[in-house]
C-alpha cells in the first residue's frame, strides 16, 4: 500500500489491492453512523459496545465520536481553510473519500468512485447520493458486515449532533443544500431503499437504531432494547 500524489500533483489517495475490502468483516456486526441529533441519546455503556465492534461514520462525525472507518464525500473546509476534524484529527483506520480534484490531504486516504446506485465492490465504487451516509452503508455491505445497525440517520430536521462548517446551530454544511432544485431531504430519505435488493441478495440484515428516524425502509429497533436482547441471547 503506497501513497500516490499522481503525476498531476493531486492527491489520488493510497493504492489498494483489488477486492481488498470485499467481505473483510464478513458476518461481523457493524454500526453505521450519520450525524443526526439522536446520537446524543447513546449512553457510555452503549458506546463501549459499539467501539469494540466495526464502526463506519460519515461527515464530521469525528468531532463528536471517532470511528474505525470514515466515508465522506467532498472534504469540507471551514472559513479559515482548515479541514473538518474528520479529516485532520480522526484516528480512523481508513478514510474513504470520493474521487475528484481535491487538495492534497494531510493523511493517507482511499478514493472511491461516486455512484447513484449501491456498488457491489469498492473497485466499482460507493453510492453517494448527496449524503455520505449512503457511502458508509454501502461500504458496510461490501465488507460483508451482518447485521448492520444505523444510528444517527435521522432526517427529521435540518440538524446535526455537532456543528458543521462553522454553523453554531448545527444545521450543517449539507443540510443547507436541501433547498436545491435537484435534491430534497425527502429524496435523501427515500434513496436508502436502493440498498434493499443488494442486502437481500447477500442476506444482510439492516436495522435502523432510531425508531423516530424518517428513513422507513429498514426495520426499526430501540438501541437499548436491541442490545438487551442480544445480551440475553448470548
Amino acid at each position: 500500500m503506497s501513497f500516490d500524489l499522481g503525476r498531476d500533483g493531486l492527491d489520488h489517495g493510497i493504492e489498494i489491492e483489488p477486492g481488498q475490502f470485499d467481505n473483510c468483516h464478513k458476518g461481523k456486526r457493524a454500526w453505521v453512523f450519520g450525524t443526526g441529533p439522536s446520537l446524543k441519546n447513546i449512553t457510555d455503556p452503549q458506546w463501549e459496545i459499539i467501539d469494540s465492534e466495526i464502526s463506519i461514520g460519515c461527515g464530521n462525525i469525528a468531532a463528536f465520536h471517532d470511528m474505525q472507518y470514515l466515508a465522506v464525500g467532498e472534504l469540507h473546509y471551514d472559513d479559515d481553510g482548515e479541514l473538518w476534524p474528520s479529516a485532520t484529527e480522526s484516528k480512523a483506520e481508513y478514510k474513504f473519500v470520493v474521487e475528484g480534484p481535491q487538495k492534497i490531504m494531510p493523511y493517507p486516504n482511499v478514493r472511491y468512485r461516486r455512484l447513484q446506485h449501491p456498488g457491489a465492490t469498492l473497485d466499482e465504487g460507493l453510492m453517494m447520493w448527496k449524503t455520505s451516509a449512503h457511502a458508509c452503508l454501502n461500504l458496510a455491505i461490501i465488507m460483508g458486515c451482518n447485521p448492520i445497525i444505523l444510528l444517527g440517520i435521522d432526517y427529521r430536521e435540518n440538524a446535526h449532533v455537532i456543528p458543521q462548517a462553522n454553523d453554531s446551530e448545527g444545521r450543517g454544511f449539507c443540510s443547507l443544500r436541501f433547498t436545491s432544485d435537484d435534491w430534497t431531504e425527502e429524496d435523501n430519505r427515500k434513496n436508502f431503499d436502493r440498498f434493499l435488493p443488494l442486502a437481500e441478495e447477500r442476506k444482510i440484515i439492516i436495522l435502523n437504531g432510531n425508531p423516530d428516524s424518517a428513513v422507513d425502509c429498514f426495520d426499526k429497533v430501540k438501541l437499548g432494547n436491541y442490545l438487551g436482547v442480544c445480551k440475553a441471547i448470548l
